[in-house]
């Protein structure tokens, strides 16, 4: 069976579309280059990837949000889903199962209406993305379409899978999140594997302490 692109879908997605951040002209996001999705930054793929395949708008949306893998992603089940409770089970390395959250009510209306479609076009296989044959959205395709929408909107570098990981990860570290939440949002087995995305977090405290001068503060009290 061979699946035109999801026209049917349009009406039901299209207004979960746009994420509703707000732009921030002024200031470069700490984590550039490696976080092409950091709102404010521009170019940016949000545009471009809303008018690809719906699979693989979702699939990015999942990784921004959760931090999970790519071969965690793709091979989520409409099963694990729990929309009621915002709750999407992963099954990681090593057989290891964990539980990541739809954050706001953007993703969870994109999910619920990206779940609708895959009913009513009647997909036959377990997993919950597929592609525009109707069959499963595959890591490799995952990357290639990514690669491929990122050039489309002028990012000067080759846009990975684990880039957005990356950047869902600096994000809640900068946001203040106990590194022991990010570790079992990820999966990591080890904590000094989480770890090592905190030195990038250190480009934003920098950005604080200068803006605080506490130093200037008291000098200027004199």
């Amino acid at each position: 069976m061979t699946y035109e692109p999801v026209r049917a879908a349009e009406p039901q997605l299209e207004a979960q579309l746009e994420p509703q951040v707000p732009a921030r002209e002024d200031e470069q996001p700490a984590t550039a280059p490696m976080s092409p999705l950091v709102p404010g930054e521009k170019p940016t793929i949000w545009r471009v990837l809303k008018d690809q395949r719906k699979a693989l708008w979702v699939a990015v949306a999942l990784m921004v949000a959760t931090g999970v893998r790519v071969h965690e992603v793709v091979t989520i089940w409409p099963q694990d889903l729990d929309l009621q409770g915002r709750g999407v089970r992963i099954a990681g390395k090593g057989r290891r199962e964990r539980q990541v959250f739809l954050p706001n009510d953007w993703i969870h209306d994109l999910t619920r209406a990206y779940l609708a479609t895959r009913m009513e076009l009647r997909v036959d296989h377990a997993h919950l993305l597929f592609n525009r044959r109707g069959g499963p959205l595959t890591t490799a395709a995952m990357r290639s379409r990514l690669a491929k929408a990122a050039h489309e909107s002028g990012l000067p570098k080759r846009v990975t899978p684990h880039m957005l990981r990356h950047s869902a990860a600096t994000q809640l570290i900068e946001a203040g999140v106990d590194i022991r939440y990010i570790q079992r949002l990820l999966g990591h087995a080890s904590l000094s594997t989480t770890e090592i995305y905190t030195h990038v977090s250190d480009r934003a405290l920098k950005r604080v302490v200068a803006d605080a001068d506490v130093l200037g503060r008291l000098l200027e009290a004199r």
